[in-house]
Order: structure tokens, then sequence, then C-alpha cells
């Protein structure tokens, strides 16, 4: 479990790896924010990812269409509802 945490077998700590998780959950919780005030952060991790999750218009579900947790996420990030804008709802 140690390496989930970002230590190794010996304690010793991996800093990077807490930097790139809250980095990447600022890339697909808002994206458009990270473009503008971290340019470079966001093409690396757009490369990374390959997708550009500030690209698209932001596209909330109609109230009467039903989004499967496993369809598509209709933002057009390409990722699963349930990992992309269906996450917090």
């Amino acid at each position: 479990m140690d390496g989930w945490l970002g230590t190794n077998q010996t304690g010793v700590g991996f800093p990077q790896a807490g930097f790139f998780a809250v980095a990447t959950e600022s890339f697909f919780e808002k994206p458009r924010e990270m473009r503008e005030q971290a340019p470079d952060l966001y093409a690396d991790l757009s490369r990374f990812y390959g997708c550009d999750p500030a690209a698209g218009p932001a596209v909330e579900a109609a109230p009467d269409v039903d989004i499967g947790r496993n369809d598509p996420c209709p933002c057009g990030s390409g990722r699963k509802y349930k990992r992309c804008c269906g996450r917090h709802g």
C-alpha cells in the first residue's frame, strides 16, 4: 500500500507523486483555469492524457436525458461519465 501513498519500501517519499495527483485533479476538474494560469503544465498533461478537456464547451445534460455511468461523457473529453463530469454528481 505504501507505493500508492508515494513512498517506496524504505519509506523515502516521492513528493512528485503528490504533485502529479493534484495537478491531474485540477486538469480534469478545472481545465479552463489551469490552461490560463499554468499553460505549460496544461500542455504537458494534455499530451500525457491525449485529451484537451478545456477545448469543448461545458455541456450539462438535459434533465430528461439519462446518462449511464459507463456512457461517454457529454463534455466530449472521451472519458466515461463516471470518471469525468459525473464524478461529483
